[in-house]
């Protein structure tokens, strides 16, 4: 009799256990993971097509954001670079929020155009503003970029 109560109570502590590390493996899986990713893409506006560069790099709460892009005219060439803290929640949400930023232009002032279509966080120097996004991992080293359910690009590291 006691050595089935041993037994018993020997298969609920190794149930317990497994439970425990199988949920600690879930729960820690992606919290520890950096992003480190570029994509090229390409948005119409007005007729007009802008192509951009995007490098991404996030780790542990920091992250470094650039865009590249132009219009295909030699004076509405853009670049920003853009350092950002971040929180991310269990659903693969990311709350940006600026720390620092450069923009160049090849025009005096920021083109118009680019205000258009990039969000304001990217092309105002503020940093109380925040992004809200969520970024997906769809397979080993590749991401997508998206709001709600409207991707907006897809982020690979090509070099590993």
């Amino acid at each position: 009799m006691k050595t089935r109560k041993i037994n018993k109570a020997l298969a609920y502590t190794v149930i317990i256990i497994t439970i425990s590390l199988a949920f600690y493996y879930i729960s820690s899986s992606d919290d520890g993971e950096s992003i480190n990713c570029t994509s090229a893409f390409s948005i119409v506006n007005d007729g007009k097509e802008f192509a951009f560069s995007v490098t991404f790099f996030a780790s542990d709460g920091d992250g470094l954001i650039t865009f590249t892009g132009s219009s295909g005219n030699s004076m509405d060439n853009i670049s920003i670079r853009k350092y950002i803290t971040y929180v991310k929640n269990k659903n693969n949400i990311y709350i940006f929020r600026s720390s620092d930023t450069n923009i160049r232009s090849n025009a005096t002032a920021l083109p118009e155009k680019f205000d258009e279509i990039l969000p304001p966080f990217f092309t105002e120097i503020r940093k109380k503003d925040r992004f809200i996004i969520k970024i997906l991992k769809i397979k080993h080293d590749s991401w997508v970029f998206m709001s709600t359910n409207t991707p907006y690009f897809i982020c690979e590291n090509t070099n590993s």
